[in-house]
C-alpha cells in the first residue's frame, strides 16, 4: 500500500540504516579478524544512533 506520509518513509530509512549498520559490524569483524574490536562497535554505536534518530523523529516528527 502507498502513503504520502513523510513520517513512514523516515521510519523506513532509519530501519534500514540500522540494519546496514547491524551487518557492516558483523562483516568487518569477520573480514578483519575481530582485531580492533573497539573501533568496530564505536562506529557501530555512532551509526546506529543515527539509525535510531530517524526512528524517534518518524514517530515524533509532524507531519
Amino acid at each position: 500500500m502507498q502513503t504520502n506520509r513523510q513520517s513512514m518513509l523516515v521510519l523506513s530509512i532509519g530501519f534500514s540504516i540500522l540494519v546496514a549498520a547491524t551487518i557492516a559490524t558483523t562483516f568487518s569483524a569477520f573480514l578483519y579478524d575481530f582485531e580492533n574490536s573497539r573501533m568496530l562497535l564505536t562506529v557501530n554505536y555512532g551509526v546506529s544512533t543515527i539509525g535510531y534518530l530517524f526512528v524517534i523523529y518518524s514517530v515524533t516528527g509532524g507531519d
